[in-house]
């Protein structure tokens, strides 16, 4: 979906409306109007039925869904953002990947006695998924060093 071109209404040249933003981003309307309600993405320009988004909308709500991808939480999301809201104090039961902690911003998975794996959300070229099946083979090897002994 191309982005709004505009006629003589003042918006710069690059304008999105709700709908073309989720399109484009892969992220709910609801979830953006979330997003937006807690402060991690900057309101739209204008007002009600003449709102519009702009490229810096759509770069907020790609690094956070990269950020959330990766196994961030919102809390940790906002606070990467530097968003100061009574949401992004920690949380005694704030959900974290499988037996992982946050550092800074990143991940850390404990394996085994040891054995750690820290995963950069920022700067790690691997999808979530790939993430994912990266720990699955870690695993399976752990178990199996475990079997033969």
């Amino acid at each position: 979906m191309s982005p709004d071109t505009p006629s003589n209404t003042g918006r710069p040249a690059e304008t999105y409306t709700l709908e073309q933003l989720s399109e484009c981003t892969d992220v709910p309307i609801r979830t953006i109007r979330y997003y937006i309600q807690r402060g991690l993405v900057s309101r739209p320009e204008g007002e009600k039925k003449g709102a519009y988004y702009l490229r810096s909308h759509l770069e907020q709500l790609l690094q956070i869904r990269k950020w959330v991808g990766a196994g961030m939480s919102l809390d940790r999301v906002a606070a990467l953002l530097h968003v100061e809201t009574p949401a992004t104090l920690p949380q005694a039961s704030s959900r974290r990947p499988l037996a992982a902690t946050s550092r800074r911003d990143v991940s850390v998975y404990h394996l085994t006695e040891g054995l750690e794996l820290v995963i950069d959300p920022l700067r790690c070229p691997l999808s979530p998924a790939e993430i994912a099946g990266l720990l699955t083979q870690i695993e399976s090897i752990l178990n199996f060093g475990e079997s033969t002994l």
